[in-house]
């Protein structure tokens, strides 16, 4: 028997405690393609998937460099995509 693995999801609060930019410029990288798109959870509500966040700022603290972020962006979406 197989068990699902499950994501956790973070709100906006949570995200900016892990990555202390401000609001304003975590949209814009977002919009940049340089950080990953939330998803909705709902009419109003969006959260991040934590392991996506995570890998990014790994790959910020490893001194990944802005095109080799957003081709990480790119496989993360990829990856969402197919499931």
């Amino acid at each position: 028997m197989t068990s699902k693995t499950y994501q956790k999801l973070m709100r906006l609060p949570e995200v900016l405690d892990r990555y202390p930019v401000s609001r304003s410029t975590l949209y814009k990288q977002i919009k940049q393609g340089v950080f990953p798109k939330p998803v909705q959870i709902s009419d109003k509500s969006v959260a991040w998937i934590e392991s996506e966040i995570s890998r990014i700022l790994d790959a910020k603290i490893q001194g990944q460099e802005i095109e080799e972020t957003r081709r990480l962006i790119s496989a993360l979406d990829n990856e969402r995509n197919r499931t």
